[in-house]
């Protein structure tokens, strides 16, 4: 993950920016100043040189999934379906496209569409507590009690915290009066440190 203040910003975005001048076809200087900017929240800048980067190279992943970033922070949310779409045409393996596209489609209240990308990025990486959740409200938002309770179990069981998040979450409004869901989120909440 790029971390920089805003002096060490400045200075990164200058030694991409000479490194394009001097090759304007360096396609992994667009990448990484778009990652820059991406991380510093500067998301139509981060547009701008994404664009230049699928521009040499039409088939990146990488930058298909910085553009979806930088399309979701910018509240273009149906770019940023379209981009991670795209990333996972070219990586079906890349599991936080997977999620992120899950986890946009659920907030579209696409819900049946957000069951396969969530249930990939599960099993691409079965340690990702917030795959479980979104899913887990996924499901309650369809209203099946059992795969929200399960998959809404696991994610507890990975990040305990999960527990009180669901007791205030409108996804899970369908089961916040169920015996269950209190009990489960009761039990893991008694718990926390």
């Amino acid at each position: 993950m790029l971390e920089f203040d805003e002096e060490h910003l400045s200075a990164a975005e200058t030694l991409f920016r000479r490194a394009l001048a001097t090759d304007p076809t360096h396609q992994a200087s667009y990448v990484w100043l778009g990652k820059l900017y991406v991380r510093h929240r500067k998301f139509d800048e981060a547009l701008q040189v994404l664009r230049q980067a699928l521009a040499l190279d039409p088939n990146d992943p990488e930058s298909f999934f910085d553009l979806g970033v930088a399309y979701h922070g910018l509240g273009k949310l149906d770019q940023a379906i379209a981009a991670f779409r795209r990333v996972i045409e070219l990586n079906p393996a890349y599991a936080r496209a997977q999620y992120n596209l899950g986890t946009l489609l659920l907030r579209a209240m696409d819900y049946e569409a957000a069951l396969q990308p969530l249930g990939e990025a599960i099993r691409l990486d079965p340690q990702s507590s917030d795959a479980f959740y979104n899913l887990a409200a996924t499901y309650a938002s369809l209203e099946e009690k059992e795969n929200a309770l399960q998959h809404l179990a696991r994610a507890i069981v990975l990040k305990p915290a999960l527990a009180s998040t669901a007791q205030r979450d409108p996804d899970f409004q369908s089961l916040h009066a169920d015996p269950e869901f209190v009990a489960l989120t009761q039990q893991r909440r008694s718990k926390e440190p």
